[in-house]
């Protein structure tokens, strides 16, 4: 018994050497191998933060040129002949789609500017505006305007995490931008003027609904008399440009419409353009609250398409001469649905 106990001692004796070898070879493999990997990412990642605030500007951004060139094609090869109008001034070339009213009785013109990142057939909201009020006497002309230039973006601290301060200092938006915008609503209107239609509304979508508001305050409703009437309409405007807005709102002295969502944000933004509006004694104001801007479910003209047509016809209707027949002092009121909440 003590000859096979000795045995085996002396075998796993012999055996452990060769495993407890494997097994450091094995560990310090894997340890050369972590080490190599962050010796290598470490290499790659210096190179690259000292670049990334060299780099911070090279941001790469939607190309608005190129897209508009695509929209052109689009519209010369799907639309019908003389839908499609690309009107020019200076270094301005706007595509706008036009579509003449298709009644005896001619109300007058409506200009429409999209929202932010939209177009102007922009699918049922703009699409079904400008196809339905021609139906109402209301000839459309939808234009195009490039997007809002995006706020200056800090560089950030890696290292804290955390903005480099005033890094975007001095940085500002576009200033051509705004002259650009108001040079395309101008030149809308001037092409609805040149085919006869004396009585215009302009109807801003989202961010267009600023566009169109300065636009009335700042040019348009100063023409406004017995030759020349105007109406502005607000679709969902932007809660973010509640802040502009409220001076422009309480300048007003034509009809306005304003259609919102019962979203929280833009329940407030709507109570505080009302609340402007009524600081103003501006009484031609209809503020409505809709459940929502279309049904996928229903045909014929949607939601939006049918409040407007109804409050051009109460509040805006025009004759053949273009001269607004009737200018109905509506109070401030709101749609059936109620107050906001």
């Amino acid at each position: 018994m003590g000859d096979l106990s000795d045995m085996h001692q002396s075998e796993f004796t012999a055996h452990r050497p060769n495993g407890w070898s494997t097994l450091c070879r094995r560990g310090a493999f894997y340890t050369m191998w972590a080490l190599g990997a962050w010796f290598f990412a470490a290499l790659s990642f210096f190179p690259a933060h000292a670049q990334e605030q060299e780099q911070a500007e090279d941001r790469v951004m939607p190309d608005w040129e190129a897209h508009a060139r695509d929209l052109e094609r689009r519209y010369q090869a799907l639309l019908p002949a003389g839908q499609y109008l690309l009107l020019e001034d200076g270094d301005i070339a706007m595509p706008t789609l036009w579509l003449e009213q298709t009644t005896a009785n001619p109300q007058g013109g409506a200009l429409i500017v999209h929202d932010d990142g939209q177009h102007p057939d922009w699918p049922r909201l703009i699409h079904d505006l400008r196809h339905h009020l021609p139906d109402s006497g209301w000839s459309t002309l939808s234009i195009s305007v490039p997007p809002r230039p995006s706020p200056p973006v800090p560089m950030r601290n890696r290292e804290v995490d955390e903005p480099v301060a005033a890094s975007a200092a001095g940085a500002e938006i576009d200033p051509a931008f705004e002259p650009e915008v108001t040079q395309r609503i101008l030149l809308g209107i001037e092409e609805l003027q040149g085919r006869g239609l004396q009585n215009l509304v302009v109807i801003g979508f989202g961010t267009g609904a600023l566009y169109a508001t300065r636009i009335m305050v700042e040019d348009l409703q100063a023409q406004a008399g017995d030759e020349q009437g105007f109406g502005l309409v607000l679709v969902g405007a932007r809660p973010g440009d509640t802040e502009e807005l409220m001076p422009l709102l309480g300048a007003l002295t034509v009809p306005v419409l304003d259609v919102y969502l019962p979203t929280d944000h833009a329940t407030a933004a709507a109570r505080q353009r009302r609340a402007a509006i009524n600081r103003a004694g501006l009484t031609e104001m209809t503020q409505v609250r809709e459940q929502a801007w279309a049904s996928p479910n229903r045909s014929g003209p949607q939601v939006v398409s049918r409040r407007t047509w109804g409050w051009l016809r109460t509040n805006m209707a025009g004759t053949q001469r273009g001269i607004p027949a009737r200018r109905g002092a509506e109070p401030m009121a709101e749609a059936a649905n109620g107050e906001p909440e």
